[in-house]
């Protein structure tokens, strides 16, 4: 399990900045505006903020099938 957010076909979904310079912080920084300034304006004017969900299962490919425990993101729902 793992968290997750839902993109929807021609939706543009800003899943925010991850460092791995901060030891321990994976968490994710959402402030869109330096991915709005390097994007086409048609795309940076939809734009909107991944909506983080915690406990998303799913297969990550390796046989046998694995279901990993990433992390969760801090203040977000959990399923």
């Amino acid at each position: 399990r793992a968290p997750g957010f839902e993109v929807k076909a021609g939706e543009a979904v800003f899943a925010g900045t991850f460092s791995s310079e901060i030891v321990g912080d994976l968490q994710p920084r959402m402030d869109p505006d330096p991915a709005k300034s390097a994007l086409p304006s048609a795309i940076a004017g939809r734009l909107r903020p991944a909506e983080w969900r915690n406990g998303y299962r799913f297969d990550c490919g390796s046989p046998p099938a694995t279901l990993l425990d990433a992390f969760e993101i801090k203040g977000a729902p959990s399923d």
